[in-house]
């Protein structure tokens, strides 16, 4: 028989996985030079952070990567799925501790978009040139920026659902 705690950390991950393609795919904004979108998917990768630790790794990667097949961006989801698993790695590594300060938690959850922007900044010098990837870093540190923010405001709720669902 299975493991209880890992049959329910794989469950969790598949739920994350799909909510993360939704709120992804459902959150896109493009932005102006057609190439990408601004999403807030990153705030459900960073809630799956604090729920699964690094095990978030392998919903956010999956969930992220389908997102951008499914917007018509298919160039970037071999990307996606390496950069948005890192983030959720990144993440998950000081999120998992739940007697850690909330500015250690915002820190890592930081540390992990500034990751996300520069996996697609390089991502990017190679398909579109530097003058466009410079670009699109703007766009991509301001959505790491809103992302921390908003995610962190939702940490209590992932620590309790994390507390009373076993999840350690």
């Amino acid at each position: 028989m299975p493991n209880a705690n890992v049959s329910r950390t794989v469950a969790y991950g598949g739920m994350l996985a799909a909510l993360i393609l939704v709120v992804t795919r459902f959150s896109a904004i493009p932005i102006m030079n057609g190439q990408g979108y601004l999403n807030l998917g990153d705030v459900t990768i960073l809630f799956a952070a604090a729920l699964l630790g690094p095990a978030a790794a392998v919903p956010a990667a999956i969930g992220s990567a389908l997102a951008d097949v499914w917007a018509g961006y298919v160039q970037y989801a071999p990307a996606t799925f390496v950069i948005k698993g890192l983030v959720a790695l990144i993440a998950g590594l000081f999120l998992r501790k739940l007697n850690v300060t909330l500015p250690f938690k915002i820190f890592g959850m930081a540390l992990a978009e500034l990751a996300m922007a520069t996996g697609y900044l390089v991502f990017e010098i190679f398909l579109l040139g530097p003058a466009i990837a410079l670009f699109d870093l703007t766009f991509n540190l301001i959505q790491a920026g809103v992302c921390t923010l908003v995610a962190a405001m939702l940490l209590p709720v992932a620590e309790r659902i994390r507390k009373t669902s076993n999840l350690n």
